[in-house]
Order: C-alpha cells, then structure tokens, then sequence
C-alpha cells in the first residue's frame, strides 16, 4: 500500500487534517520504506545526485580534512566544476527548508528512506555519511545547513523532545500556515504536555492562540526544572506582536537575536543561584498564569547605584582615546568611579 500526504489527506478540509496528524508519527515509524519527493529534475539535478554518493564513496574512510589539490586524487570533481553548482542548486530546493520534513526525516528509517528527484533517487543513509565529511570545506558548497541538518535531527530527537524546545531549535523552517510551525513537530515530541496540544485549523484558532497554550503548559510543567523553565521561555522571547502576551514567543517570524549561550544550569564552581538552591526542591511553578498575566516572585539581590550613557556602535579601540573614540574615556571614568562593585574600584 502506497501513502501520499499531500493525496490521501484532504488539504482542503480542516476537520480531516486535525484528525491525521496525530496519525503521521505512527505512518512514518512503521512505513516499510519513505520516498522523500525533492520536486521535478532539473539541470544537473542527476549529476548532483551522483555526485553525493561518489562523495560518500570516496571519504567515508577519509579522517583527514582534503585540500584543494586532493579532489582530483581522491576521484572527485575539481573546485570549480559545474557539478558542484549544480550541487549547491540541489541542496537549496525548498524541502530541505519545511517545517513538515523534521518529522520524515527523524521518524523513518534511514536504511530504508530515499531522497527523489525526477526519476533518480539516492538512499538516506548517504545524508548521515555525507554528514560526517569534511568535503564542504574544499568543494566551496555549504553542505551544512542542507545535509548536517538531515543528519542531526535524529539525535536532535533525543535532546529537544519537549515541544516547546523543539519549537525553538526548529525556529527557522518554514510553513505557509504559522499553525504548522507546531503540528508539524507533534509526531517526534514525546513529553506529557505535547499530547495534550490542541490540533484545530479552525479560524477561531489563531497561531497566537495555540502558541499561548504551548507556552502555558511548558511552563507549568515544570520541565527541566522549576528554576530554569521561566528562564527558557523568557531567554527566546522577541516581539512586540499585538496578539501575544510579552512573555509567550512568536514562532511566525525567525529570531533576530542569536544568544550568547543557553541559561542552563553550570557545571562549574560559580553557582548563580546560590543560596536559594533549596528553590529547586520546592517541587511547586515558579510562576502563576491567569489569562493573559503571568507573575512569578522575585528575589531583591542588589540596588542599581549608577547608570551610563548608552553609546551607539562605540569605538573602544586604544588609539587616541582622548580624540577619537571618548566612548572608551567615559567608560573608564564611569567604572572608575564605582565603589560599590565586588572589588571597590575599577573593574571595567
């Protein structure tokens, strides 16, 4: 028996739809083989296929980075052959940018998917072995995004299996209904809440609608842990979206902002929450949601005794700080005339 989404579900009826994709993580799990459809061939879109696997073929026991001059001793293509381009053309088809295909390539199994394009076709395993290929930083082609992504979903299923982390680590795929953004991570995530998700394509529905709800119920889930799940959901919060609360995220649109690293709990010997570490036992939500306002309690730790002037795009550089660039003068004067700070004087 043959399985077509975009066939045997009805796009056109929503009440069909919610009923099927609670359906698909079981249709991907026990498909005996899945056929990924890439879209129609094009030019150098066979050439490209095969150079794939001639790629797998050659450097699948290779450990050493390649250079410029060993392509062609390894039996591959020059730098600056057409095939690499038409490579390049291959991997930026639109598939490889949807939200929906996380779940294709997480669910099924690997020795039994192929990747199509046209009338050729190359196995899914060759995505894993290409991953672990140094080729892309010889062949002038950005492999990653397009094949370390295919590759790495699997163990990313592991580590982000709580939808909303899930929705965060997935923030740049792309859907045409801002609803899907969820619906099309429900089969791979397998925490308490995520089943608890309401699936409607109802137009009294909205995406803000269920991203408040997503938000809601990982927050007093308390997963990871008390201390850190408002931290989580508040460290990927952008927007200023008039239909969102402050506090809920909008997965609609990319984030802005890449931080600097994740608030989760340090493994070294500075402990930030100090003392209150007993927080963590208390076993209770360190926030209280009632409709659209969320508070949580609060700890006095400190007084602000001075504030800067904010400085657009400061020159900090050393070179002529009495001239050129006073940001770095007032800075230092700033700092130095902090007494309250943790060493009594400058610490800038």
């Amino acid at each position: 028996m043959m399985w077509i989404d975009q066939i045997c579900i009805n796009q056109e009826d929503n009440n069909e739809k919610s009923q099927q994709i609670p359906l698909m993580s079981r249709i991907y799990s026990l498909a005996t083989s899945t056929v990924i459809w890439l879209a129609e061939a094009s030019i150098g879109s066979d050439a490209a296929l095969k150079l794939l696997e001639q790629i797998v073929s050659c450097l699948q026991f290779t450990f050493l980075n390649p250079d410029f001059e060993d392509l062609e001793r390894l039996g591959l293509p020059v730098a600056d052959s057409k095939q690499w381009k038409y490579l390049c053309e291959l991997l930026s088809r639109q598939w490889f940018t949807r939200v929906w295909i996380i779940q294709e390539a997480v669910l099924s199994a690997a020795e039994s998917t192929y990747f199509s394009c046209g009338d050729s076709f190359i196995r899914g395993r060759h995505w894993q072995r290409l991953a672990c290929t140094s080729i892309h930083a010889v062949s002038r082609v950005s492999l990653g995004e397009a094949v370390e992504n295919i590759a790495n979903l699997k163990n990313s299923y592991v580590v982000y299996y709580v939808l909303f982390t899930f929705l965060t680590a997935t923030r740049h795929a792309e859907c045409s209904d801002p609803r899907d953004r969820a619906y099309g991570l429900l089969g791979i995530c397998n925490d308490k809440k995520s089943a608890g998700v309401r699936v409607s394509y109802s137009s009294d529905y909205t995406a803000a609608g269920l991203y408040h709800d997503i938000t809601v119920q990982y927050i007093r889930s308390d997963e990871p842990n008390p201390l850190l799940t408002l931290p989580l959901v508040l460290g990927v919060v952008e927007h200023e979206s008039s239909d969102l609360p402050s506090w809920v995220p909008d997965w609609r649109v990319p984030p802005s902002m890449t931080a600097l690293s994740a608030p989760v709990a340090s493994s070294g010997i500075y402990d930030a929450s100090g003392r209150f570490n007993h927080i963590n036992n208390r076993g209770k939500t360190m926030a209280t949601i009632r409709r659209n306002k969320l508070t949580t309690p609060g700890v006095f730790f400190d007084t602000i005794v001075n504030v800067s002037d904010i400085f657009v795009n400061p020159d900090l550089s050393y070179q002529n700080p009495m001239t050129l660039n006073t940001a770095l003068c007032t800075s230092v004067a700033f700092a130095s005339d902090i007494q309250n700070g943790p060493f009594k004087g400058c610490y800038l």
